[in-house]
């Protein structure tokens, strides 16, 4: 049976602001669009909302609310550089890595047949959490065996969860707020305002009438949360360096020789 796992980064930039800060960890602190008074809030920790600064909040005001509050831009480069990073740890652990289509942070690996290497699944996963952590990463991690499922749980549930059978992970999906789904602020009240404030009833709800309400891009995670995408992951082999080879039938001691052979290899290369 299919074995995949979800690995879910929360507030990603914030993360690479504390990153670049270490004293973040500690301070309330905002990502910001712009640092300047009409920037605006887009992710804050836990003691900056303590003390009121929301997200879609001007600059201007969060500091007026907490005037030691702490505030940074992230540049796409960071988030791609972070991003490489985390392909190339993940692939130490399973070669088949997939990063999420709309969500940088987001990570689907293959970990079939990986309790062969390690005493159980549960242990690999810990095992990545710890190799994470020790980037400076906070994550959770899924272990289970359909993309939503894995998905649902790595967004809702913090640091590892591990699902026994199909059917456990079907019902904790179900059971998922419908806020897990990559949905816009408007677009979820508005879910709220038909009673759909669970995966459980967004699934229920008629197709048809999500589509004319919302469109087809909600259709589509309405699918995605039935389950309907069942796609192996989408994994690109890591590109290795170009190599030619030569062997000798018997050792070769003359430089001008192997710099002869070195040069034929080369144009072999280039060519």
């Amino acid at each position: 049976m299919v074995r995949l796992a979800c690995i879910s980064l929360p507030r990603i930039d914030l993360q690479i602001l504390a990153l670049r800060h270490a004293e973040l960890k500690t301070l309330p602190a905002a990502v910001v669009t712009e640092e300047k008074p009409l920037g605006r809030i887009t992710q804050v920790n836990r003691a900056a909302r303590a003390v009121g600064v929301q997200p879609g909040m001007r600059f201007a005001s969060a500091l007026s609310i907490c005037p030691q509050l702490r505030a940074g831009v992230v540049q796409p480069e960071e988030r791609v550089s972070l991003r490489e990073e985390l392909v190339r740890r993940l692939r130490t652990f399973t070669p088949e890595v997939e990063v999420g289509d709309s969500d940088n942070a987001l990570f689907w690996v293959n970990a079939g047949g990986l309790d062969r290497l390690y005493s159980s699944l549960g242990q690999w996963a810990n095992s990545l959490q710890e190799a994470l952590q020790e980037m400076g990463l906070v994550c959770n991690i899924a272990v289970g065996f359909t993309r939503f499922g894995t998905y649902a749980a790595a967004k809702s549930r913090r640091a590892v969860t591990f699902f026994e059978n199909a059917d456990q992970e079907e019902a904790s999906g179900l059971r998922s707020p419908v806020g897990v789904l990559p949905l816009d602020h408007d677009t979820l009240l508005r879910l709220h305002q038909l009673g759909l404030y669970t995966i459980k009833d967004f699934v229920r709800f008629s197709p048809g009438a999500l589509r004319r309400r919302f469109g087809r891009e909600v259709e589509q995670l309405q699918r995605f949360a039935r389950g309907e995408s069942t796609m192996p992951i989408q994994w690109e082999t890591e590109e290795e360096g170009l190599r030619r080879e030569m062997r000798f039938l018997y050792p070769e001691s003359s430089s001008d020789a192997l710099l002869h052979h070195q040069i034929t290899l080369l144009r072999e290369l280039i060519a």
